[in-house]
């Protein structure tokens, strides 16, 4: 996904935001049940896994939710507080695979639909981030958020410019006030130059070796030249 260029790091900005914000309000949605009629343990395990949550050493967060994974009765609300950690910790592959999970449970679920794209697109899993996101903006087209991380993908995938002029525009046109059209036409413009130069430098290199081989000495290569055979 070209990590090194400088607008990667600006894009990941944009979509750590505001998935920051999706999870503060994902916590707040209830996937499983009731604390009261699990084993103190299991209580414990979850309130230690919390602990070290806060104090953002995710490792060992991840090893106590793991363990309050066998209370049943809050078997969901543990998994997610899983699946969430997994994603701070910049576990991809684990939190994609959470997500799935638990969007399968609840597939109209359109908050864990914007959470399971956004983690889609940290994995390198472009294509079906940006499918999901094109869904949500239809579905929801007065969310600005979706539209913003969609907007965030198309730039990683960088497939098509006219593609993401169209969207910007749409951003432009839907949300004048959003804070990202500006970093957007930014960004834009920043990415369109370097296409250019390039196709000027790919240019250039074309005609330099069309020149090279106009110049290039014939080598004769008749019988005369050939290395006599000996016995």
């Amino acid at each position: 996904m070209h990590k090194n260029s400088r607008c990667i790091r600006i894009l990941l900005k944009f979509l750590a935001a505001a998935f920051a914000c999706l999870l503060i309000f994902s916590s707040c949605v209830s996937l499983g049940g009731a604390n009261q009629n699990a084993f103190q343990f299991y209580d414990d395990y979850i309130s230690i896994a919390d602990t070290y949550f806060s104090q953002e050493k995710y490792d060992k967060a991840i090893k106590y939710y793991k363990l309050a994974l066998e209370s049943k009765e809050n078997y969901w609300t543990v998994y997610y507080r899983l699946g969430k950690t997994y994603v701070y910790n910049k576990s991809w592959d684990e939190a994609a695979e959470v997500f799935k999970n638990i969007l399968q449970r609840d597939e109209e679920n359109t908050t864990i639909k914007s959470a399971y794209a956004y983690i889609l697109a940290m994995q390198g899993n472009l294509e079906a981030s940006l499918k999901i996101y094109d869904e949500l903006i239809k579905k929801y087209p007065e969310i600005e958020a979706y539209l913003d991380n969609y907007i965030a993908i198309q730039f990683l995938y960088e497939e098509n410019l006219a593609d993401i002029g169209i969207s910007i525009y749409s951003l432009m046109e839907k949300f004048p006030e959003s804070e990202y059209v500006k970093k957007f036409n930014t960004q834009y413009d920043r990415l369109f130059e370097e296409r250019k130069q390039k196709e000027q430098e790919e240019q250039k290199e074309k005609v330099q070796s069309a020149s090279d081989n106009e110049n290039e000495v014939e080598i004769n290569t008749g019988d005369e030249f050939q290395p006599l055979l000996t016995d």
